[in-house]
């Protein structure tokens, strides 16, 4: 649970969606690299807002559930612990009664 905790808190950053990125690969054309610069430069001389992201990170409310979920088994496999050690100690103490039972017989 904790590795996957990690993991998605680790990619939960928001991705930009950039036209400056695609500008800048090599796989467009320079025509269209010229095309994108001019949209982008009247974009800016117009004060229009930013782009939306990409991709939005949405994976907080499960982050959020393998926490609680977590703590649940931390405190379920406490409880059973303390339990098997009750288990364990009230069985040595019958077994010590029956021991000296038997010695004292």
């Amino acid at each position: 649970c904790e590795r996957a905790v990690a993991v998605l808190k680790a990619r939960s950053a928001d991705v930009p969606q950039s036209l400056a990125q695609v500008k800048s690969s090599p796989m467009v054309p320079e025509q269209a690299k010229a095309m994108l610069e001019s949209f982008l430069a009247e974009r800016e001389a117009a004060g229009e807002a930013p782009e939306a992201n990409a991709y939005e990170f949405q994976s907080g409310s499960v982050v959020g559930l393998l926490e609680k979920l977590t703590m649940r088994f931390q405190d379920e496999r406490l409880a059973l612990e303390k339990g098997e050690m009750n288990a364990r100690h009230n069985f040595e103490m019958l077994l010590q009664q029956l021991t000296d039972n038997i010695k004292s017989s």
